[in-house]
């Protein structure tokens, strides 16, 4: 028994230069949220699986005119930089980055602000199609956690990393881990509560 089954055309590519047009499948989904299986029209029990959840609450129907594509997959995103995004590029990057980013990333300790970022930037990024994302957050270990939770309560596949920065001479006082080992430390507990 399938939770849900969708009677939709869908677009996807079979290779770089091809697209593939999957007219009136029903794309069937387990409990997990996976595609577990489509039928096409032209399979042979494509009437009877249509007949046995058609009348149900599982059944779903998009519309003609509207179709299923698959998620964009980006895998390299600072979420922590949806803050500033828009704002130019105006000096050399090192020098940026002390000036900008990081007094910006510094905020983050202040996990009601990082919260807002958080959910802006995940929920902007699904709302255009990114369902798969890999996020670069900060090196405080209560916020990467938080961006970890909010990919999962909005529903996004979100590949999450806490940032190190435990370099006294290139990172700035106010934004870096206090030391190797506890930059080490804060590291395996942000894995640990992840999973």
């Amino acid at each position: 028994m399938y939770t849900k089954v969708f009677l939709a055309t869908a677009f996807s590519s079979t290779s770089p230069k091809e697209v593939a047009v999957l007219k009136d499948c029903l794309f069937c989904i387990d409990d997990k949220g996976i595609i577990d299986r489509i039928v096409h029209p032209d399979h042979d029990d494509y009437d009877s699986m249509l007949n046995e959840y058609v009348h149900t609450d599982a059944f779903h129907k998009i519309d003609k005119g509207s179709y299923l594509l698959p998620g964009f997959v980006d895998l390299h995103i600072h979420a922590s930089q949806w803050a500033q995004a828009g704002t130019a590029l105006d000096i050399p990057l090192h020098d940026w980055l002390s000036t900008y980013t990081f007094p910006s990333e510094a905020k983050f300790a202040d996990l009601d602000y990082a919260k807002l970022v958080y959910e802006d930037v995940v929920s902007t990024l699904l709302a255009n199609g990114t369902t798969t994302a890999l996020y670069f957050a900060t090196v405080h270990k209560e916020a990467s956690v938080l961006l970890a939770d909010i990919c999962a309560k909005q529903g996004q596949r979100g590949l999450v990393g806490k940032v190190v920065m435990d370099l006294a001479q290139e990172c700035h006082d106010f934004y870096r881990d206090a030391d190797t080992q506890t930059a080490l430390q804060d590291t395996e507990e942000f894995i640990l509560e992840v999973k």
